[in-house]
This record gives C-alpha cells, structure tokens and sequence, in this order.
C-alpha cells in the first residue's frame, strides 16, 4: 500500500530507522559535551545508553505498579480526563457538522450547486496543495 504510515518493526527492512535516526541522538550530546566536530572522534560516551532501549532480555515484568502509580498522578489523571473528554467531543462535533453538510448538499435549496461547488473545490485544492509540498515521494506516487 503506496503512502500508508505505520509503526516500524524490529525486522531487517525498518530497523535502519532505529540504527540511524534514533542513533544520532547519542551521537548528538557527544559532539554537544566534547566539541566533536569529526566522527573520528566519536567515543560512543551515550550508546550504551541507546542499546538499552532495545535490550528486551533483562526485563522483568512490574505488573500493574505502573498504571496504578500512573493513576495516583493528579497531573495525570488531569491530562487524562481532558484528552478523553476532548476526543468525545471532537468525535461527536466531526461526525454532526458532517451531518449537517451532507443534509446541506442534499437539498433542493437555491445556492446548493454554488456550496457543492465551493465545498468539493476547496476538498480538491487541499489535497492537490498536499500533494505539492509533501516531500516523501512515495506519498506522490
């Protein structure tokens, strides 16, 4: 599927993103603390740090201690209730407003072919600016 965004996996055709992208991170506060300007000199001062992230042998199980601890944080919980509530109304606001233009767009009503024209024309710019200043080719294919 031509386009599609989805989470990389640990096999040989995405790990690349993980060896590179998220390895200049260690690499970047190397050069910040020692004034590196050349990769000979890079030690590797925060890689173990980096190898930690994915070294999925040593891990034990800590049950539920996070998620109980997580809901003992006020701020937390604040965040919680907020983005909960905000994703219900904005889900409920989306699905009426759409509602309501596609009864719009329905109606023999003077001025309707003027919306459905308007309406489908901005849809169709959109996507067309979209498709200008995407820069991942495979999304223009």
């Amino acid at each position: 599927l031509m386009g599609a965004f989805t989470s990389a996996g640990m096999d040989s055709s995405s790990d690349w993103r993980f060896k590179t992208h998220l390895a200049n991170l260690p690499i970047y506060y190397e050069y910040k603390q020692d004034g590196i300007d050349n990769t000979d000199a890079i030690k590797g001062t925060y890689l173990q740090n980096y190898r930690n992230i994915w070294d999925l042998v040593k891990k034990a199980f800590v049950g539920f201690n996070n998620y109980i601890a997580a809901f003992k944080d006020t701020t937390f919980v604040d965040a919680f209730k907020f983005t909960t509530l905000f994703a219900i109304v904005v889900l409920v606001l989306i699905n009426v407003l759409a509602l309501l233009v596609a009864l719009a767009l329905t109606q023999k009503m003077k001025g309707t072919n003027i919306f459905r024209t308007v309406f489908f024309l901005l849809v169709v710019v959109i996507g067309l600016l979209q498709l200008k200043f995407t820069k991942d080719k495979e999304v223009q294919q």
